[in-house]
């Protein structure tokens, strides 16, 4: 599992691939024009599927950790 710090407070902890058990990671998109942060996604290593864009990490990781069957 992949982990990032957001906000420097708080760890985000990744699951793995859904599909192919890949390790997943962190992509994020900065402005062109002032290198600020702009969105970021999940994406796996091995099989490359990914979430969509979100604006923040948490929701990012929320939405790769999102399993069908789970409780």
């Amino acid at each position: 599992m992949k982990s990032k710090m957001e906000s420097n407070t708080k760890i985000i902890s990744l699951k793995s691939c859904p599909f192919c058990g890949g390790k997943a990671e962190f992509t994020e998109a900065k402005s062109p024009f002032d290198d600020e942060f702009v969105a970021c996604w999940v994406v796996c290593t091995g099989c490359r599927s990914a979430t969509e864009a979100k604006f923040t990490y948490g929701q990012a990781a929320d939405a790769w950790n999102k399993r069908q069957n789970e409780k």
